[in-house]
């Protein structure tokens, strides 16, 4: 099971970094296998985390159809200025992480 969750982080931080995969959402998924994978206490998957939790308030998905459409302007305004200010490191974080995994899986 190790290994399957490193592999999924794996995938899903190359997802962020090239850009398929949106960055809340993606930092959503690498915390739900962080734990599995025996990298809770990883630094880089400590700023993963921090920026999942900053961003846990911000509608993903299929989640958006049921947002009033005024509020969802308003949180997605918040949530890109906030990616904005943020997203170098989550995105740094993931290519960290993705450089340790590729040793580790081979």
């Amino acid at each position: 099971m190790k290994n399957n969750a490193k592999a999924e982080i794996l995938r899903v931080a190359a997802g962020i970094v090239s850009g398929e995969m949106e960055i809340v959402e993606g930092c959503r998924l690498l915390v739900s296998h962080l734990g599995d994978a025996g990298l809770r206490n990883d630094p880089d998957a400590i700023t993963v985390v921090g920026f999942e939790s900053e961003t846990d308030n911000f509608p993903v998905g299929s989640q958006r159809a049921y947002w009033n459409p005024t509020a969802l302007a308003a949180k997605d305004a918040a949530r890109e200025a906030y990616v904005a200010a943020a997203g170098t490191a989550v995105l740094a974080a993931c290519q960290a992480l993705m450089a340790k995994l590729r040793t580790e899986i081979r």
